[in-house]
């Protein structure tokens, strides 16, 4: 944000060299693992999906619920904000707040699922996220600010639970799984952004916003459902 406001969006280019700076990492950092093919072996991927689909599709509804609030945010946050007296640039700025302590969030999470469970760390973090994205809807000044970045903490740090459960849940196709999770859930959730942008232009974006507060405790209450470990 600050390097955009100061440049402009003629710099938007640069921020193709993280990505291509992974790009290489991943692709030195791969010559070194050892990849085997199962010759002669048919991966069972229809039997796995029949006899796991109840499973998979209540991870994937929660994938989709997280994935819908998380992009939904970084859409209509800094819009809201506005409404709200807040610029752009500072909202943008709380958007950043939010991803970062995702981020942190994220690697908590996986490291409190090995700790205490999966699907207690699933159930737990995403009924916290809603709470606190509402307080900080209805407070000001530093209060706001830790409420959010709490909530961003939180609402990511399924982030990783939910690739492991999945790949728990179908150990053969782990490769499926992530896709899963990762491509399918995570594009229905990302779809839904343009369907809310729709409502936001006929209902408000404050109704759209306070929807997307309320959509991880949804996610919370199905991964209650999940079965236990």
């Amino acid at each position: 944000v600050p390097l955009l406001e100061k440049l402009g969006l003629a710099v938007t280019p640069i921020f193709m060299i993280p990505g291509l700076m992974i790009g290489l990492l991943l692709w030195f950092s791969s010559r070194h693992l050892q990849l085997t093919a199962q010759q002669g072996k048919s991966l069972s991927i229809v039997p796995d999906l029949k006899q796991h689909w109840r499973e998979l599709s209540k991870i994937m509804g929660i994938v989709a619920l997280r994935s819908l609030t998380y992009f939904s945010l970084i859409s209509f946050l800094p819009l809201y904000l506005r409404q709200s007296g807040i610029s752009l640039v500072v909202g943008s700025r709380l958007v950043f707040l939010m991803l970062f302590a995702g981020s942190l969030g994220g690697l908590a999470g996986g490291m409190l699922a090995d700790m205490y469970g999966r699907k207690r760390i699933a159930v737990i973090s995403l009924c916290i996220a809603s709470p606190l994205f509402y307080f900080f809807s209805v407070t000001s000044g530093m209060v706001s600010i830790v409420l959010l970045g709490l909530a961003g903490a939180f609402l990511l740090a399924t982030f990783s639970v939910t690739v492991t459960l999945a790949h728990k849940e179908i150990e053969k196709n782990a490769g499926l799984a992530s896709g899963l999770m990762l491509g399918f859930g995570t594009g229905i959730g990302g779809l839904g952004v343009g369907l809310l942008g729709r409502l936001a232009d006929i209902a408000g974006i404050s109704l759209v916003v306070n929807i997307l507060f309320w959509l991880p405790l949804a996610g919370g209450l199905l991964a209650f459902k999940l079965k236990n470990e």
